[in-house]
């Protein structure tokens, strides 16, 4: 395995980490949408967790789960994506390097869908726990809580669950206020005003469900034994506590825990 700064070559397959590019990679490379602290932190839980159970949330055109199949030796992967229609360059790649057997596509399924999720990792992992939940698919609070109910209960003891771009809002909040400090004229930020009340309230913001983690891992470390927060990845441990298919976050909490998360700090305009 090279590296440079930005590219990853797995076993002559390069990798370029691209961060939030959309454009298509050359035939036979691959775009990493992640940076490259990421890239190599998956590298890092390679080494720890040889042989792994992976629920990888989101494939979109198929890199990271290609790069996921390469770099983790042995790795049994499933997973998923709400599009119906295959990655073609995934598909292909699995089928051209023998790691169909083993890394598992499935189109067509909402993150959102727990039963779906459950029997996928009943089909994929026969009664096997999982060591590791990969969610970088819709980045909705609501679609990331419910998979996150539905699969942390199948993850044993010790395993990791990693939810990547939890902060999107955030950076893209900075990133529009950077540009209408910058805009002298201010057509921006009038433009910003017009569109406001035609794109409305979306919901709470994934950031509210790091939040609950975090306070989770206070009150509750026996689920979340250890929480590691950096911009763009969160990344956290499950805990010695028997969770059944009812698992809800909400209850874990408490009301009382939940209180200090009340509608009016979270509030965004």
């Amino acid at each position: 395995m090279s590296n440079s700064r930005s590219e990853i070559v797995v076993d002559g397959v390069k990798f370029t980490c691209v961060g939030a590019r959309t454009d298509t990679p050359p035939p036979g490379e691959f775009y990493l949408r992640k940076t490259r602290w990421m890239a190599d932190r998956y590298r890092q839980l390679a080494a720890e967790f040889p042989g792994a159970r992976i629920m990888e949330l989101g494939i979109d055109q198929g890199a990271s789960t290609a790069y996921l199949g390469l770099s983790m030796a042995g790795a049994r992967i499933a997973a998923v994506d709400i599009s119906a229609q295959p990655a073609a360059a995934l598909v292909e790649f699995l089928a051209r390097r023998g790691l169909d057997e083993r890394v598992i596509p499935y189109w067509g399924v909402d993150q959102s869908d727990s039963a779906s999720l459950r029997a996928i990792v009943e089909s994929v992992f026969t009664g096997h726990q999982l060591d590791m939940v990969i969610d970088d698919a819709s980045h909705e609070f609501q679609a990331t809580t419910a998979s996150l109910e539905a699969l942390l209960p199948l993850v044993r003891p010790g395993g990791v669950y990693v939810i990547e771009d939890w902060d999107w809002e955030t950076q893209l909040a900075t990133g529009l206020e950077r540009a209408v400090a910058a805009d002298p004229r201010g057509e921006l930020a009038a433009r910003l005003a017009a569109a406001a009340p035609a794109a409305g309230r979306r919901g709470d913001p994934l950031s509210r469900l790091v939040l609950e983690l975090s306070l989770l891992a206070a009150r509750r470390p026996d689920i979340v034994s250890e929480l590691t927060l950096r911009r763009g990845w969160a990344e956290f441990r499950r805990g010695e506590a028997a969770l059944g298919p009812g698992f809800r976050l909400a209850e874990a909490l408490g009301d009382s825990w939940r209180g200090v998360l009340s509608d009016r700090a979270l509030q965004r305009t």
